[in-house]
């Protein structure tokens, strides 16, 4: 297999890419979903104080805790799911 050039490669990591912070999920039938009303209350199984999730699409990147940055709210990366995947390695 070809490796590409650094140019290319320097491209590529340059490209910016939509990162979430996930609370909690959770599946619930679409007619719940219909029926939301202002208001409404949803509960998850994740307790308040676990680590958030943060993901690109469906996949993990890392988990940390929710800080105040000022008016604005960031997450404190606490662990890498790679190293985490990789501690045997």
């Amino acid at each position: 297999m070809r490796t590409a050039n650094p140019s290319f490669q320097r491209r590529v990591l340059g490209i910016e890419t939509e990162v979430s912070v996930v609370l909690a999920t959770k599946k619930i039938p679409l007619e719940d979903v219909l029926n939301l009303t202002t208001g409404a209350m949803l509960t998850f199984e994740k307790v308040y104080d676990e680590p958030l999730n943060l993901m690109i699409g469906k996949e993990l990147i890392a988990s940390g805790e929710v800080v105040k940055l000022g008016d604005k709210f960031g997450l404190r990366v606490r662990d890498l799911a790679y190293e985490s995947n990789h501690s045997d390695d």
